[in-house]
């Protein structure tokens, strides 16, 4: 069964960075999605691919024993298991009219251009 369920995923990874390949728009996006097929396809096992690490935007790793506040759309609070204090609020208008408020509120939009949003670690 978890071979079946790696090859599924291999497949699923791979189809994810063709997604991008080739669109100038999209290079970060095609960057990141390669990455993470990359790692996908050299995994014999599925354990082979269970740590994820995740940092703050300055490279910190965050710090477990506090409270941080999390916005995220209604599919993913929908959808996801993950622990949380209470269940949330609505803020009664969509994602993207959301992200459109928090730019026009930033005084220095930050850039991601040539960036490494993933960095693969074996």
């Amino acid at each position: 069964m978890d071979d079946k369920i790696l090859e599924e995923y291999k497949l699923y990874y791979a189809a994810r960075a063709e997604k991008y390949k080739n669109n100038p728009e999209y290079a970060n996006s095609y960057k990141t999605e390669k990455q993470l097929s990359d790692a996908m396809q050299a995994c014999s096992s599925l354990e082979d691919f269970k740590d994820v690490e995740l940092y703050t935007s300055k490279g910190k790793a965050f710090d477990m024993d506090k409270i941080y506040l999390v916005v995220m759309n209604n599919y993913m609070s929908s959808i996801y298991q993950y622990k949380h204090k209470d269940p949330g609020q609505g803020l009664f208008h969509n994602s993207a009219e959301s992200t459109i408020e928090y730019l026009k509120e930033l005084k220095n939009i930050p850039s991601y251009r040539g960036g490494q949003r993933v960095e693969m670690v074996k």
